[in-house]
């Protein structure tokens, strides 16, 4: 299994839109077959941590790949991500971690 994650620096003041459109997200990837997302809002962090980070589960990288295509070709998301630069201090690079039990 892999998580994925990607972190978010949020512009002072816009941490609770930028979870609300996270949601917005969460409902794309589940409508391109994806689950177990997860977001997480720091409450404590070093300075440079993200002030947000999501998160996905999945069984391997090439569904990960595949929702990652399905969703971001969708106009819907392409409206979701103009929406979202402006809340953001900077770009989110993706992170995908293999869980090792």
């Amino acid at each position: 299994m892999y998580v994925s994650r990607l972190p978010f620096h949020v512009v002072p003041g816009q941490t609770s839109e930028v979870v609300s459109r996270l949601h917005q997200l969460e409902a794309m990837i589940e409508a391109a077959g994806g689950h177990n997302c997860r977001i997480l809002r720091s409450h404590f962090g070093s300075d440079g941590a993200p002030d947000v980070v999501f998160e996905q589960e999945v069984a391997d990288l090439g569904e990960l790949e595949k929702q990652i295509e399905v969703v971001t070709a969708s106009a819907e998301f392409q409206a979701w991500s103009k929406g979202m630069s402006p809340l953001l201090a900077r770009t989110p690079k993706r992170e995908a971690y293999l869980v090792k039990a």
